[in-house]
Parts: C-alpha cells; sequence; structure tokens
C-alpha cells in the first residue's frame, strides 16, 4: 500500500481554495441563480482575495452567471457583474480572462461591464487592452501567414499581402492546381463562402488594429523586457512578421543598440549580427530619439528591400523648437474645416466644429495611455467660407497645467506635429 503524499502542486491548484471550489459546482449545477453557499463564497472572496491563478476558475463562473436561461434570461446577471469585479482585482491573469470571457458573453449589458472594468484595468495596469487581446485574436494563420479553407471541393486561400497592410484571396481546384479567380461553382456552397468571407474582413481587421498598436507603441515608447517582447512578438507567424520589418531598440549594460530580427539573428544598419545582454529593454525604435541614424537605415531598407508595415524609418520628423514651450508649424494657415477636422479625428484627436455658438477654440489628442496631451489652438471663429485658423501646438498634462514641448520624450512631439501637418496638407 503506497504511503506517497500528493504531488506539491496541488496544494496550489485554484481549486484548493473551497471558495473558489463552491462557485465552480454552482456553476456546473442546475441553471438556478446565486444560492446562500454561492453567494457566502463571493462575499469571502470579496473580503480576501484567492490567488492569481484562480482567475480562470472565477470566469467560468462567471459565464455561468450570464448564461442564457429560456424564459429568464442571464442566469444571475448580478452575480456576474460581482464576478467580473473581483476577476478584476487579480491584476494582468484577471485582465486576459475578462478578455476571453467578454467573447463569450452575448448579452450587451454584460459586454459593457466588461468592457468598462478592462478600459479601468488598462489604465491601471499600464498595458494597452491590445496585449491582452493579442492571444485570442485573430484567426489562426499558417507559417505562410495564409488561412486555408475548403468550400465544397475548392480550397480559399486567404493571405497576407507581401506589404503587411492588405489581405487577398486566391484559389486552388479541385485538381489542386491554383486558380485565376473564383471558380463560378464554389456558389454553390454559400454557407462555406459567407465563412471565407467572413474571415478576410477579420484577418482585414485583425492586421488593421495590430498596425495600429505598433505605431502607438513605437510613439509611446512603450517597451518590453527581452522575454516579453519574444513572447507578445512572435508568438504567432503575423506578429513575427511585422517585426521582422521595423528597427528595435535594445537598452542594457549602459549601451543602446538598434537592429531588425532576422532568422539568423538581429542586424544593425551596417549588416553586422547584435549580440544583447540578457536585461535588456526593448522598445520600437523612433527616428525622433536619433535622428542621425535615419538616413543609415534609410540605406538599409533600400538595400533589403524591407517594405514596412507602418512608417517607421522613412517618418517625417519635427522636433521642438529649442526657444520655446509650444510649436509654431502652421499658426497663421487658414484651412477647410470640414478636411481639416476629418484628418484629424482619424487619427484619435477630439476636434470641435467652430461656429457662432462653440466656445472652446482647441483641438486636442491624448498621448498614450495616462499621458501628456497635444493642444492644438484654434481662431475662436472662422470666415464666411467655414475656414478655420491655426495657432501654436502645446502640451499639457492630464490636470490641464502647461508642458513645455522641449522637456517631452521627442517622439510624442515629433508625431503631434506630424499630425498637424499632414491635416494642413489634406486640408489643402
Amino acid at each position: 500500500m503506497s504511503t506517497s503524499s500528493p504531488p506539491v502542486a496541488a496544494a496550489h491548484s485554484p481549486l484548493a481554495d473551497p471558495r473558489v471550489e463552491t462557485l465552480v459546482a454552482w456553476a456546473q449545477t442546475a441553471e438556478v441563480p446565486l444560492d446562500d453557499r454561492a453567494n457566502a463564497a463571493i462575499e469571502a472572496l470579496e473580503d480576501a482575495l484567492p490567488r492569481a491563478e484562480a482567475a480562470a476558475a472565477l470566469a467560468l463562473a462567471a459565464a455561468a452567471a450570464y448564461k442564457r436561461v429560456p424564459a429568464r434570461g442571464p442566469r444571475d446577471a448580478g452575480a456576474g457583474h460581482r464576478l467580473v469585479e473581483l476577476i478584476a482585482r487579480l491584476g494582468e491573469p484577471g485582465a486576459r480572462e475578462l478578455v476571453r470571457l467578454r467573447e463569450r458573453v452575448h448579452y450587451n449589458r454584460p459586454r459593457i461591464v466588461i468592457g468598462k472594468t478592462l478600459a479601468g484595468l488598462e489604465r491601471e495596469l499600464g498595458i494597452p487592452l491590445g496585449e491582452l487581446e493579442d492571444a485570442f485574436g485573430g484567426p489562426a494563420l499558417d507559417a505562410d501567414i495564409t488561412l486555408r479553407l475548403s468550400v465544397g471541393p475548392f480550397e480559399a486561400l486567404v493571405t497576407v499581402g507581401d506589404d503587411l497592410r492588405r489581405v487577398r484571396t486566391s484559389w486552388i481546384g479541385a485538381s489542386g492546381k491554383p486558380l485565376r479567380s473564383r471558380p463560378a461553382r464554389a456558389a454553390d456552397h454559400p454557407d462555406q463562402l459567407a465563412i471565407v468571407q467572413a474571415e478576410r474582413r477579420r484577418l482585414q481587421a485583425h492586421l488593421a488594429d495590430l498596425r495600429v498598436r505598433l505605431e502607438d507603441a513605437m510613439s509611446t515608447g512603450r517597451s518590453w523586457s527581452l522575454e516579453q517582447w519574444v513572447v507578445r512578438m512572435f508568438a504567432d507567424p503575423l506578429r513575427a512578421a511585422l517585426a521582422r520589418r521595423l528597427v528595435w531598440r535594445f537598452e542594457g549594460d549602459g549601451t543602446e543598440r538598434h537592429a531588425v530580427p532576422f532568422d539568423t539573428g538581429l542586424e544593425d544598419a551596417a549588416g553586422e549580427q547584435v549580440a544583447l545582454p540578457s536585461d535588456a529593454n526593448v522598445s520600437l525604435w523612433h527616428p525622433a530619439h536619433g535622428p542621425d541614424l535615419q538616413r543609415a537605415w534609410q540605406q538599409r531598407a533600400a538595400e533589403l528591400g524591407l517594405d514596412q508595415p507602418i512608417d517607421q524609418i522613412g517618418r517625417d520628423v519635427t522636433l521642438a523648437d529649442p526657444d520655446s514651450s509650444t510649436l509654431d508649424i502652421a499658426a497663421g494657415v487658414r484651412l477647410d474645416q470640414r478636411a481639416f477636422r476629418g484628418f484629424l479625428m482619424r487619427r484619435g484627436w477630439k476636434v470641435p466644429y467652430l461656429g457662432r455658438f462653440f466656445t472652446t477654440p482647441e483641438a486636442t489628442r491624448e498621448l498614450g495611455l495616462g499621458g501628456p496631451a497635444a493642444v492644438l489652438y484654434l481662431e475662436p471663429g472662422t470666415d464666411d467660407e467655414g475656414r478655420v485658423t491655426l495657432g501654436e501646438l502645446g502640451f499639457e498634462s492630464v490636470q490641464g497645467q502647461h508642458l513645455d514641448a522641449r522637456e517631452l520624450p521627442p517622439a510624442l512631439v515629433s508625431d503631434a506635429a506630424r499630425d498637424v501637418l499632414g491635416a494642413v496638407k489634406a486640408a489643402t
């Protein structure tokens, strides 16, 4: 008869906590609202949090609480809301489970509650929501960043284009040979064809989202440890393909290195291999942080035929005026207001329409989570043709205090100026 004790790891199981075990048991029973025992378990967890590993088990219980019960609606929406709040207190593991939970819930009110909770966690943790979603977003692609879908006897190949900006669909015939266009007989399988179209739209949206996130990370100086960078940027073929066309900045042991990752390793602008310390900190290089390096990287990109998914190496750079706390890059310019507003609003700015009844003559954009805001001052009135006159570009803290552009990260200043100059070009 064996007398061996249970594995040590069992003591760390979330279900070793009787409060969590009670809620999991309730989730697996008949579709009844929260009973006294399960309610007491939630109250006890609210008073003393469980281990972070319990987040998945609590998310299971929350999903059960939001599950539809015929002729009644959600099983127990109130219990679901309490569990969402509890899961959020478990930090990043909880946030990841809430991302999963939001995808499993179909009622609008619970989705709104989860969405607001995630927005709060985004600020509290300082982790962009997109990074929490990375593990769950987008179709599963093969090594060729292609999704293969059957449509009757044919095969649709939904592929990210060579520029890593667009998605295209090609077809393989029943004989296994490529076709020039979609076969007419694919229409005989409308359900499968609808899946191809939906997955193409989903992949295009996912690709656009990843590109926006990379550009935001470059502008805000978002950084990762070397281990985090490898996990988050090379966890799937699409993110790896994007990462391998960008210049990264590696800081460690008192030095700074810039390199592009290839299958064979990291290479600098001269094509030399780059070695890194294990404690290196990684961020996307922004030309405003090293304008003197831009020409060398432009030459290297031309040699490699490097088609970047975001505007990085060739990005226009505007640095702060050494003699002023603001930027006078377009002051006095008069522009068509509609075109000007449309461009900036697509870039994430809040832009008022200035008329007789509007008295807030400034356009603003928050630069990163909890970061400073760019403020473009505008003339309070417009002429008879609906044009608006631009003023200086300044910066403010989240509390509304004026900030000196010369003391802010160059990338933030440069990209705010880039937006304004782009709007000027669009409106003229």
